[in-house]
């Protein structure tokens, strides 16, 4: 079961922006809306909670719930907007800050004009930075720079004659970067043709368990 928390006043939830998704969800799993403060109890038989852009702040106890249930295999994934929790008025640094990540107080825009004609909604081309994630739409990504031992993987084809369009891109709308440090990896980056350059937007952290 996948729980959306509602209890923050969440922009994103299945009544609103996450419907798309959560009516795909739906073809898998059951899907439910929590309202209530998170406890141990409303998250037993979930496997993953998503929190998307909340508007208020966390109990301590709500935390300690969410990392309880990271150690027993569960999965939390937390969405947040341009500004962070300085605009949103959440708290979501004081649990992430735990595992590597940081929200950070900035906005992603486009660089130059491409396609989408407000600068914050970010056409991002080559910001894939886990190559596995290319692969699974059969997309061919190649190391980026001049360092053959650089970690960082882009979408942009080997062939130079290749069409554009066949690189994995994504749009970044009204999004803020992430700062990360180990044992906490980047999935995603704002590429560089948006600034702030090659920042992460999307990040993720494996427990042992």
């Amino acid at each position: 079961m996948i729980i959306f928390d509602k209890s923050k006043n969440e922009t994103h939830h299945p009544n609103s922006n996450f419907k798309k998704l959560c009516r795909r969800l739906r073809l898998f799993t059951k899907v439910k809306v929590n309202k209530e403060e998170l406890s141990h109890e409303e998250l037993k038989d979930c496997s993953i909670v998503i929190i998307g852009s909340p508007k208020l702040p966390f109990k301590e106890e709500e935390f300690r719930v969410l990392a309880a249930f990271i150690e027993n295999g569960g999965s939390v994934a937390m969405f947040s907007s341009e500004g962070g929790d300085y605009a949103s008025k959440s708290n979501l640094n004081v649990f992430l800050s735990e595992y590597g990540m940081s929200i950070d107080r900035s906005s992603v825009i486009r660089a130059v004009y491409h396609k989408y004609l407000h600068p914050k909604h970010a056409l991002i081309t080559n910001g894939i930075i886990q190559p596995e994630i290319g692969e699974e739409k059969d997309i061919p990504l190649v190391l980026s720079g001049k360092d053959s031992s650089a970690t960082q993987y882009t979408t942009r084809p080997q062939d130079e004659a290749c069409d554009s369009t066949s690189s994995l891109s994504f749009v970044y709308p009204n999004g803020t970067t992430i700062s990360v440090q180990s044992p906490s990896f980047t999935l995603l980056s704002s590429g560089t043709t948006s600034y702030p350059v090659d920042c992460p937007l999307a990040v993720a952290w494996e427990s042992d368990n």
